[in-house]
């Protein structure tokens, strides 16, 4: 709304035709008017310029019905030379669901977020808002040393996690599943909230897991990673070290904002308050660290930022611990603006202010008078130590200025030019959990960019733009036999920069410049003597005396060979015919002169030798052969690439994958697999029994729904335009397979307890267990394993597997029952170390000979996990088992001989 002041009339002032007195009043109240006009006219003003939002992106995949794209927006950056309309941003660690009340109580998550997608690579995106929307240009994926896709997932324990801490993939019902569901911990997990890029093109990531500080190059390899933990065995290559206060971060709260000033520093912010020394003192403080990084040399500084403390009451109070950091932005190499935002309840605060470092005290992690830093509090615990943290002064209250409330993360925060600031939002994939119990629910939210303009007091002032020179590879043929001798053509290479004020190309021995050189695009033509090389080029730079140089390998070099060969390989409908068959090349490259095909016999090529596709025909006598194309070019001849022809029925399938025994409701629905038969291009798959219902497409893969049965057979063809191929069956049957083996001691001593225990069977509802005359089933009625106390009568173990159905035949052990004298008691059996890494040593104290049996069960599910078995005496009394291929977690040790038992419980801890 336009507002109009009116400071003048026609009348004059002061003029004979007024009364004295009137006119002294009127000139008074001509100086209020001004001052209220002057004072209107430096009034600071924010104006929302466009709301832009991310409508379309790439598929991530399906969880929990879910479809998830590519959205989770965590951080901001201006690329410069764009005119404020292309950003760098960036994913955080993928689709991750609240879930600290998921799963039965006795296996809640030992993690509080479920990952969707483990497999999830953090992605750097180059974003374009155009119109009201954004575009994602170009998406790099965040990469290990190697090369290799990095996780979002949790880092090792010591590392960014403790030892109880598992990542989670998805919610159970039942804790027997629950080891199911986890994701190993992975050293190069990163959870990124914040980006910058320097003038070298690398891009500087923080994140809050760890927390930790990456250098990236262009193509995503992570260079560095600026860590508390490099000073620990297991640290990376890669680690420099930072301050170790930081592992003290709490738990996803670490480094959240990052910026880079004119001169090229780089400073982080961590989220909330870390928990130093302890959670009591980190959640009742008002002090965030900001980390200083010198690029160049390593070094670092840190100094404190004080948030805005305890606003409201009641249920709807902000509290200490509610504060966070969203993003921060350079101004100039002093100043910068942070985004500061907290809720709770039906209070929402999104702010943004600017900070000053001058004159702010260094601080470190040494105790000040005995107190950490946090633990003096506010400004007024600084200022008795003598420290100032940073100056802040509000510039922006985002809700007042049209950011909508259901937006809840504003995480990324860009600086155009001293009147234009970005922000954007992280919608969390579009996903929340409001029980957090592991459980999405879609929500409406989209990743926003909005772009405001700010003026009067709320210009940046001292705004310095970073002019960084920066460039991209040069881009052009890598392969010089096109362009080589004086049929060749001419080859064309460019480098794409910013800030770039002239280029100066060098070129390799026995390559020529034809057109370009002092710009960003220039002409070679390649002599025929040419072997290999390098072409380079030196950037200088408008912004002074900064320079650039990028090159690229040039070689001469045999061709590719050809991509797939596209056209039919079942030719059954085209044999005896005069129907010409074409086949061509998918894909072809420009180095290529020739492709030189070859056909099998009784195949006539009638057109097209020399290019990319070629027209044959069959004749009546063929049978089976392959049709075959290599690329030629100046340099010489790539590798044939073949695709094998049949006109022939495809052979048998493999053995069928799948249950065949204890078919029976609840177990009713079994899916069947074969591996992929050659030349297949359907499957058929049927069954004898009446009333199955058959899911399978075509497919290797079928699913049946068996209504109640006895026995029947299930079969699958192989099938192809020629015909089918013989079938593969598989005899199925509603009873349950019969325990191959009864695990335990043949020979036993009256009253001792032993274990006895058969593998798992597919389908069984229940293993009923019988034992002679006088013993006792102690444990186990019901399970695969039991407990048994030895009564006096030798006789059978026997057990039978039970389904919904029938009862399957019993599995059984010949039982001797001894009467032992001197039996060893419970103490003459020690296990250590508990808990161990993976080493198990077994000392019994004995003055004789005992073979002795070890099975070990999970202490969650009963699943039995590892078996055993030795004999030790008195002279060599100490068994030592190896138990590192198993999980961290809790175990039961069952050990049993003919004369004792035992059963411990023991714990696995790395």
């Amino acid at each position: 709304m336009k507002r109009t002041f009116t400071l003048f009339s026609s009348q004059r002032i002061g003029s004979d035709r007024l009364p004295l007195p009137q006119a002294s009043r009127l000139r008074q109240m001509l100086l209020v008017v001004l001052f209220l006009f002057t004072t209107v006219c430096v009034q600071a003003q924010i104006t929302l310029l466009q709301d832009y939002q991310n409508n379309h992106s790439a598929a991530i995949g399906t969880f929990q019905g879910i479809n998830f794209r590519e959205a989770g927006f965590s951080g901001l950056y201006a690329i410069p030379g764009t005119n404020g309309k292309e950003f760098w941003t960036l994913s955080d660690r993928g689709v991750n669901v609240d879930a600290a009340n998921a799963n039965p109580a006795a296996c809640r998550p030992t993690y509080d977020k479920i990952y969707g997608f483990p497999s999830y690579a953090p992605k750097i995106h180059r974003i374009r808002v155009n119109g009201d929307s954004v575009q994602i240009l170009q998406t790099i994926t965040m990469k290990r040393p190697d090369g290799t896709n990095a996780t979002g997932i949790i880092n090792p324990a010591g590392f960014g996690s403790t030892a109880q801490e598992m990542a989670s993939t998805d919610t159970v019902l039942n804790c027997a599943n629950f080891n199911l569901k986890i994701a190993p911990k992975d050293v190069w997990g990163i959870d990124s909230e914040g980006i910058v890029r320097d003038g070298d093109g690398n891009f500087w990531v923080c994140e809050e897991g760890g927390p930790t500080v990456w250098k990236i190059s262009p193509n995503g390899v992570v260079l560095k990673r600026f860590t508390p933990y490099a000073n620990l065995a297991g640290a990376q290559p890669q680690d420099v070290q930072i301050d170790t206060v930081f592992k003290y971060r709490k738990n996803n709260r670490g480094f959240e904002g990052i910026s880079i000033t004119p001169s090229g520093k780089i400073y982080a912010i961590i989220q909330s308050p870390i928990l130093y020394p302890n959670k009591s003192v980190g959640e009742g403080t008002r002090i965030h660290r900001i980390l200083e990084i010198n690029p160049v040399t390593n070094a670092t500084r840190m100094f404190a930022y004080v948030n805005d403390g305890i606003i409201g009451t009641g249920s709807n109070q902000i509290r200490l611990r509610d504060w966070k950091i969203g993003d921060m932005a350079a101004i100039n190499d002093h100043s910068f603006l942070v985004l500061e935002a907290a809720l709770r309840g039906t209070t929402d605060i999104k702010r943004i202010y600017r900070i000053e470092l001058n004159g702010a005290t260094p601080v470190t992690s040494a105790l000040y008078n005995g107190l950490t830093l946090e633990a003096l509090v506010d400004t007024t615990g600084l200022s008795a130590q003598g420290i100032k943290p940073v100056k802040k002064t509000l510039v922006m209250d985002l809700l007042a200025n049209g950011w909508p409330s259901v937006l809840d993360k504003a995480e990324g925060l860009a600086i155009l030019n001293d009147s234009t600031i970005a922000i954007t939002n992280d919608n969390d994939y579009g996903q929340s959990s409001p029980l957090e119990n592991g459980i999405a629910t879609a929500t409406a939210n989209k990743s926003h960019v909005f772009v405001y303009r700010l003026s009067g007091a709320n210009k940046l002032e001292g705004y310095q733009a970073s002019c960084q020179l920066s460039a991209e590879e040069i881009s052009g043929p890598a392969n010089a036999c096109a362009f080589m001798g004086h049929i060749g053509e001419v080859a064309t290479y460019s480098v794409a920069a910013t800030n770039g004020a002239s280029f100066e190309w060098t070129l390799p021995k026995q390559a020529t410049l034809v057109s370009g050189q002092g710009t960003n695009t220039i002409r070679v033509k390649f002599l025929g003597a040419f072997v290999s090389g390098t072409i380079g080029v030196k950037i200088t730079s408008t912004c002074g005396t900064d320079v650039l140089t990028r090159s690229l390998n040039v070689i001469k070099s045999l061709p590719a060979t050809p991509q797939t060969i596209i056209g039919p390989s079942r030719v059954c409908d085209f044999v005896g015919t005069s129907t010409p068959v074409t086949y061509a090349i998918d894909f072809t490259t420009e180095d290529v002169v020739e492709y030189r095909w070859t056909v099998p016999a009784h195949v006539a090529l009638v057109g097209g030798q020399g290019t990319d596709s070629i027209q044959v025909i069959f004749t009546s006598r063929f049978r089976a052969g392959d049709i075959k194309v290599k690329a030629i070019s100046g340099c010489g001849s790539s590798a044939f690439r073949t695709l094998a022809l049949s006109s022939t029925p495809p052979s048998k399938p493999g053995a069928i994958a799948g249950q065949s025994y204890a078919i029976c409701s609840p177990n009713n629905v079994v899916t069947y697999s074969i591996d992929p038969v050659p030349f297949a291009t359907s499957y058929k798959w049927t069954t004898t029994v009446p009333g199955a219902i058959i899911v399978a497409n075509d497919s290797t893969t079928a699913t049946i729904t068996f209504p109640p049965f006895v026995n029947g057979i299930v079969s699958v063809l192989a099938v192809n335009d020629c015909g089918s191929s013989a079938a593969r069956t598989l005899t199925v049957r509603s009873k349950a397979e019969t325990p191959a083996i009864v695990h335990g001691p043949s020979e036993v001593c009256l009253g001792s307890l032993q274990t006895f225990s058969v593998d798992s069977l597919a389908g069984v509802l229940y293993y009923d267990w019988s034992v002679p005359k006088g013993s006792v089933i102690q444990s186990g009625v019901g399970t695969a394993s039991i407990t048994v106390k030895i009564g006096s009568e030798s006789g059978s173990i026997k057990v039978r597997a039970v389904t919904g159905c029938d009862v399957g035949n019993n599995a059984k052990l010949d039982l001797v029952v001894k009467r032992c004298n001197g039996v060893p008691t419970h103490c003459d059996l020690v296990l250590y170390p508990i808990p161990t890494k993976g080493q198990l040593y077994f000392r019994f104290e004995t003055n004789e000979k005992v073979t002795f049996q070890v099975t070990i069960t999970h202490a969650i599910t009963g699943a039995t996990v590892f078996r055993t078995a030795g004999a030790v005496g008195p002279d060599d009394n100490t068994y030592a088992a190896d138990l590192s291929q198993l999980p961290n977690g809790y175990y039961i040790v069952h050990v049993t001989s003919g004369t004792f038992s035992r059963h411990q419980r023991i714990e696995i801890k790395r």
